[in-house]
């Protein structure tokens, strides 16, 4: 089928290729060792174990933001009605910021990326066969591309503290971004 090799791929359309994934999917469905990996009582019970606990993150997360919530209301009663400073906002979220890391640890898995970025960028965690978590950046290039390239970089454990410090303050500005766009829808 493919004698020109990959330049042949290329000019096929759309639906040529769709046609193709289907046949590949179909195919590799069909194979005996898929279907095993697929019913394996060991595989269906990791992902209900997985499913729970991402489901009970987000509870948690959810918790979270209220908390938050609470938390700020809490601090404005006491201060008579007036807005907080800056400085006791940040106080507050500094103050949760413990608590927050275990819910966003929960959530950490293959399931959901740990950043997304505007630019095309997602950073991934994951953890080895060694248990040993490993941090991968996906680039997908920008979002406006038509045919987006995906390309895939693994940092390496030097890189890794500079990379966690990175997630940790996209968490934090966005934590206070959200804080502030639903103090703002209030007023």
């Amino acid at each position: 089928m493919f004698q020109k090799g990959i330049s042949e791929y290329e000019e096929m359309g759309s639906s040529q290729r769709l046609k193709l994934l289907n046949f590949l999917c179909d195919e590799t469905l069909s194979t005996t060792v898929l279907r095993d990996c697929l019913a394996n009582p060991e595989s269906v019970e990791r992902k209900k174990e997985a499913k729970e606990k991402l489901n009970a993150a987000k509870a948690n997360e959810q918790k979270l933001y209220q908390k938050l919530e609470d938390e700020f209301s809490k601090a404005q009663a006491e201060n008579n009605g007036v807005e907080l400073a800056i400085k006791q906002r940040l106080a507050i979220v500094s103050q949760m910021e413990a608590e927050s890391e275990l819910v966003f640890a929960g959530m950490q898995n293959a399931t959901s990326p740990v950043e997304l970025d505007d630019n095309g960028l997602t950073l991934w965690k994951l953890k080895s066969y060694n248990k040993e978590p490993n941090i991968l950046l996906q680039d997908l290039g920008s979002w406006s591309d038509v045919c987006p390239h995906e390309r895939w970089f693994a940092f390496s454990p030097e890189q890794k503290p500079q990379v966690e410090k990175y997630i940790a303050c996209k968490k934090k500005e966005r934590l206070i971004k959200n804080w502030k766009g639903n103090t703002a829808l209030e007023s």
